[in-house]
């Protein structure tokens, strides 16, 4: 007879049972012989009041626990039922923690055999959109509206365990031999489930009342609802791009949307053109892929990814082979048993299929590393002719610039095909990033001294070699010592927490050549050691050699490039974090102010790009001379769209206040807004910050406000757990307000969130005049240009108008205020009222009191 299984759930008031937190709910199945034999479910009486969070979160009252049993009362109960059992919990690190400290309270031992869920859902389920039950839920096709009620809690566990041990019938045998040992070193008994995985499955789910979730019906698909209006639009695009081969579509008064460059681009296709499609993200490319899939036939396109997006076997089992697993900490080990269950079985390799705390983990970094440079050349090579056969070829702007410049870009015709640029304006952001001369200081001194405490191990390295290392280690030292304390200038004690911090150098500034003859220095240096050190390391420790190897090619080539940078109205700007007032992360780059089209980037092929509604303000930052402005036609398309909003603007909540900085007002006249207008507010609210500097100068003030506090759940990317986490507590919350930045807001589906929200606009998010590039800007034209009326304005006036598309398109019954004095002024108010256009009108009141 087989250990009976226990799957616990609690809830309680808090975290920490040492600061008086208390349970207030127990639930446990007890599986025996692979059946669901009994079912506990007992709310518990904490002899405490239930803050009123965790009411909100579990569903559980004062009223309701105030007959139940206290612990001291059925802890002998408790202990009897699980004592013998195989304990089980979706995050065992609070479940079993809490309750071996109450049973121990009452002098009772509690050291059962445990496994978690979190650790096997993120080994064997590591493709999950999140790792809650919640997300884990959906996964398994589950209907699931019931978190953190803890019999519910259970149930979902149970059957997530099943499909967990499933998942390990159904796997590679040999994959499970090489993850084997990570599951030994892991703290508590996962390695179990490998061991006796029949124990595990659950004949009689049936007991679990859990229900099938409902897929979407195909007619919901963004292909089927394209308009008329898109349609034609992009029927017009194709006949000005068949007449202008270098043409940019925009809109003077809104953003162009995504469903008119779906249709432009179908519109090419039905031509039989074949279509480069750039766009931003890996996102955005799968939007524009599946949009654009609902509406063809066949292969008709596919979505190129370079290398880094990829991990393969070969380098992952080189890595194990070498890997001394004493020294991995439980996060490394989870994430490298993940890697070797889902590169074994399944085909890609591609790590956007992963969630991003697996895909983002060092050890992914460590795995790619086991590459060589010849290697990842070939792979990329493979990737590129294999996408080329597409007639649609979907990819970001980063890749096609790396890509563009290659041989094999012609070889392979693509310099024929047509050229869609979905936004031209982040185009050319990422232009600039990818032009810039970058050099990670801090990052260079910390590899060089790591690289050089493993040399110096060897204890066979000559005095020589020895002395360039310290060359190396005390020129990239000095330059670290030069700059810091210029980042450290702009300091700002009452920020919380770490944020990055810029300063500008004009390119003419004595530091500037300073900092040129120690880059040189650094230079000389790192081409010394490659030739000196790394021979003198290759038989002694080949991996050594290869590390070092690569760090020195590495800053050899951004140094390099660094130096050589001229003749783009060069500015410098060094960036950096600051955490309790010491420097970190210190990064030094190199910017043109007005970059040279020296590449011939858009001049070489038909290229159709499409405007947000800047309307030629990128002429102004000096990107005409990017794009080869005399090629380029602008064709204005009144695009109608339905949308007619009405902004409000709660004009006593606009004013400056009183010894208040400029950066706190807005966060404080929110505040007084919400106050005064308890009876007006919305269930739920989303305030909409300009940075993640904004929200955490907002969110401890809206906090602290008990008004406030008491009657929503506040939540904060940040502060609350992933944005992802957030935005799904948010939508699940009765009253809940939410911070989030605009950049995010944006990227973020809300069709889901009941209709009637408020959204609310602190400022609007815009370069500040002190900003690198606008001081450079600023120094290029001379004190009598107005930067912030010819620069600012017009960016500012693009960013809200994107905004407000945003949130009319996926909040249709909403309210919106917006506290940015800056738009009212006699100045620029009328400018502004105008470039928005006729869909958007704003209602000013003094409060709803």
């Amino acid at each position: 007879m087989t250990t009976p299984i226990a799957i616990v759930d609690i809830e309680t008031t808090g975290p920490n049972l040492d600061q008086g937190d208390r349970i207030i709910q127990i639930a446990a199945l007890i599986i025996e012989e692979g059946q669901v034999t009994k079912e506990y479910d007992m709310l518990i009486n904490p002899n405490m009041p239930i803050p009123s969070h965790i009411s909100k979160l579990t569903g559980i009252s004062n009223e309701q626990v105030q007959k139940a049993p206290h612990l001291s009362q059925v802890i002998d109960l408790w202990h009897y039922r699980l004592k013998d059992c195989i304990f089980v919990a979706h995050n065992i690190n609070f479940d079993l923690r809490f309750l071996k400290q109450c049973f121990h309270h009452f002098g009772l031992d509690f050291n059962p055999p445990a496994l978690d869920t979190v650790k096997l859902a993120k080994i064997f389920m590591p493709q999950a959109i999140g790792f809650n039950l919640t997300d884990l839920s959906q996964e398994m096709n589950l209907f699931f509206d019931q978190a953190h009620q803890a019999l519910a809690d259970a149930k979902i566990t149970a059957y997530l365990l099943d499909w967990i041990a499933q998942l390990i019938i159904q796997a590679e045998a040999k994959s499970l031999d090489y993850l084997r040992p990570y599951l030994e070193h892991l703290p508590n008994d996962e390695v179990m489930i490998l061991d006796q995985t029949k124990q595990f499955l659950i004949f009689n789910k049936e007991k679990l009342g859990l229900t099938l979730a409902t897929s979407l019906q195909a007619n919901e698909e963004v292909g089927q609802s394209l308009s008329r209006v898109m349609m034609s639009f992009g029927e017009y695009a194709q006949a000005c791009f068949h007449n202008e081969p270098y043409l940019i579509m925009e809109n003077k008064h809104l953003p162009i949307p995504d469903e008119a460059i779906v249709a432009s681009v179908k519109a090419g296709l039905n031509q039989r053109k074949q279509i480069i499609l750039l766009v931003e993200n890996l996102e955005q490319a799968d939007y524009f892929y599946h949009a654009l899939k609902t509406i063809n036939e066949g292969d008709f396109g596919a979505i190129y990814k370079n290398q880094e997006n990829f991990l393969y076997a070969v380098n992952l089992y080189r890595l194990v082979n070498r890997q001394d697993l004493e020294r991995l900490n439980q996060q490394e080990l989870i994430v490298m048993a993940a890697l070797i269950y889902w590169l074994s079985n399944q085909e890609s390799g591609d790590l956007s299929d992963l969630h991003s705390e697996i895909a983002s983990s060092p050890v992914v970094r460590q795995i790619r590393e086991e590459s060589s440079y010849q290697e990842n050349k070939s792979l990329a090579m493979n990737m590129i002719k294999t996408v080329s056969r597409y007639p649609l070829i979907i990819m970001r702007y980063y890749d096609w610039m790396k890509l563009v410049t290659q041989s094999i870009y012609q070889d392979l015709g693509l310099d024929k095909c047509q050229l869609y640029i979905s936004n031209i304006e982040s185009w050319i952001q990422v232009a600039r990033h990818q032009e810039q001369a970058s050099i990670p200081l801090s990052s260079y001194f910390t590899q060089i001294v790591n690289l050089s405490d493993r040399i110096k191990s060897l204890n066979q390295v000559g005095h020589a070699e020895q002395i360039l290392l310290l060359g190396l280690k005390k020129t990239v030292f000095q330059l670290i010592d030069l700059l810091e304390p210029y980042i450290l200038k702009e300091a700002d004690q009452d920020t919380l927490g770490s944020l990055p911090r810029t300063y500008y150098f004009a390119n003419q500034d004595k530091i500037a050549k300073n900092i040129q003859i120690l880059l040189q220095q650094l230079y000389l240096q790192s081409q010394q050691a490659k030739k000196q050190l790394v021979p003198s390391l290759t038989d002694l420790a080949p991996k050594l050699a290869f590390d070092l190897s690569n760090l020195l090619e590495r800053c050899s080539q951004t140094v390099q490039l660094y130096i050589q940078k001229t003749g783009g109205k060069e500015f410098l700007v060094l960036q950096g974090d600051i955490i309790q007032s010491q420097a970190y992360h210190l990064v030094l780059r190199k910017r043109s102010l007005q970059i040279l089209d020296f590449s011939n980037y858009l001049s070489n092929q038909a290229c159709l790009a499409f405007s947000k509604g800047n309307y030629r303000y990128h002429q102004k930052v000096g990107n005409d001379s990017w794009l080869n402005q005399a090629n380029f036609v602008y064709e204005n398309y009144e695009l109608k769209l339905p949308i007619q909003n009405t902004i409000q603007v709660p004009v006593l909540y606009t004013d400056e206040l009183e010894k208040q900085r400029p950066r706190d007002k807005y966060v404080q006249n929110f505040v007084n807004f919400l106050l005064d207008s308890q009876t007006s507010l919305a269930n739920k609210m989303i305030v909409i910050a300009s940075s993640q500097e904004q929200i955490q100068a907002t969110y401890p003030q809206v906090l602290n406000q008990d008004l406030i506090s008491h009657n929503y759940v506040v939540l904060a990317q940040g502060y609350k757990g992933s944005l992802r986490k957030v935005c799904r507590h948010f939508k699940q919350a009765q009253k809940a307000i939410l911070l989030i930045t605009w950049r995010d807001f944006m990227a973020n589906d809300w069709q889901e969130i009941s209709p009637s929200v408020q959204v609310h606009l602190l400022k609007l998010p815009f370069l500040s005049l002190e900003s690198a590039g606008m001081r450079a800007i600023q120094d290029y034209y001379g004190q009598e240009t107005d930067i912030f009326k010819d620069q600012l304005l017009p960016q500012m006036i693009q960013t809200l108008k994107e905004i407000l598309v945003a949130v009319a398109n996926n909040l249709h019954d909403n309210e919106m205020f917006i506290y940015d004095d800056r738009l009212f002024t006699q100045a620029y108010s009328s400018i502004i009222h105008e470039s928005l256009g006729p869909e958007f009108s704003f209602e000013y009141f003094d409060s709803f009191a």
